[in-house]
């Protein structure tokens, strides 16, 4: 005697359909999850990264207070205490927020840089003091400011060197004027005579150098070709001649384009020299949890030498035009 079973499969289609609709879920699930969890952690990374960032800023901010009261030493070493020299000898003045983790792990101070950074952003002039020990020449380079990052290089020779309409140039042209400090307490006749005028102009292949010469008028206001780099638009230029000159002013400006400007000094030998009393070049970094910030500003020195950039180019002739009109006033005429 034997039992004979129904073979019947009508349900595992079901069971099959049922198992695969929740593995879907199931999946769907898991990724919302991770994305719900990867968009806090954006969100967190993001606000961490915003502390992390102003914490950078407070450094800086802190950096720049302690040069205006009277900070003049070099800073080398990230953090603070004992062994520090005022006013990083406390050992608190870096934290922020201990609660939150929040602090400026690493202030960097170098009052002794080995360079300058300028720009002549919204056509602004700008003069500064290049003071040096054992200079022979002066390092010039500028990069024009276009809103789409683009550059261009000119193209033109003697007469036909500058263009007419600048609309569409993506250059800049730099006026720069070396003055030399020690030669001019004679006065006005001290300042025309010993400061030295020249056009830089932004070419591929140009020369990229000219020697400080205040002999004749007929040296002043040359122009020399930048040396100029076709990957990123840096021009250079060098002003040699300046053995024994340790004191100088520059005053220059753009034509065309703004510029980002980068004042080097070097020795008879190409090294680079420290500048004094201009710059100091802060490096601040700053933390928010696992968040790190880091931030480089220049920033200029409390006792620098600074004058208003048209103090100086008021040397040059000054012109005033005035008109005068008939205007019917009440019972005034002018």
């Amino acid at each position: 005697m034997y039992k004979k079973f129904k073979n019947n499969q009508d349900g595992l289609v079901a069971i099959t359909v049922t198992i695969i609709v929740l593995v879907i879920l199931s999946t769907m699930l898991i990724g919302f999850a991770q994305q719900s969890r990867r968009e806090r952690r954006s969100a967190l990374d993001r606000r961490l990264s915003s502390q992390a960032f102003y914490a950078a800023e407070s450094g800086l901010a802190l950096a720049r207070r302690a040069i205006d009261d009277g900070f003049s030493g070099q800073k080398s070493e990230c953090g603070s205490g004992s062994g520090f020299t005022a006013p990083f000898n406390n050992a608190n003045i870096l934290a922020i927020d201990n609660s939150a983790g929040v602090a400026v792990t690493c202030l960097l101070i170098d009052q002794l840089p080995t360079s300058l950074e300028y720009n002549t952003a919204n056509g602004k002039a700008q003069v500064t003091r290049v003071k040096t020990s054992g200079a022979q020449s002066i390092v010039f380079s500028w990069k024009p400011i276009t809103s789409d990052g683009s550059f261009g290089f000119a193209t033109g020779v003697g007469n036909d060197r500058f263009e007419p309409d600048s609309s569409s140039v993506k250059y800049s042209v730099i006026r720069l004027s070396i003055t030399d400090l020690s030669q001019i307490s004679s006065g006005r006749s001290g300042l025309n005579n010993n400061t030295f005028t020249v056009y830089l102009y932004p070419k591929l292949g140009g020369a990229g150098s000219i020697n400080y010469d205040v002999s004749s008028p007929t040296r002043q206001g040359q122009v020399v070709e930048g040396s100029c780099s076709s990957s990123n638009g840096e021009c250079i230029a060098t002003i040699s001649g300046l053995a024994g000159k340790s004191d100088l002013a520059l005053f220059f400006s753009s034509t065309y384009r703004d510029a980002n400007v980068k004042i080097q000094a070097k020795n008879g030998v190409g090294e680079l020299l420290a500048i004094t009393g201009s710059q100091a070049l802060v490096d601040s970094t700053g933390t928010a949890s696992d968040v790190l910030r880091r931030v480089q500003a220049r920033v200029p020195l409390k006792n620098a030498w600074t004058v208003d950039a048209y103090s100086i180019k008021i040397a040059d002739d000054l012109c005033k035009q005035y008109s005068i009109s008939n205007i019917q006033g009440t019972g005034c005429e002018f």
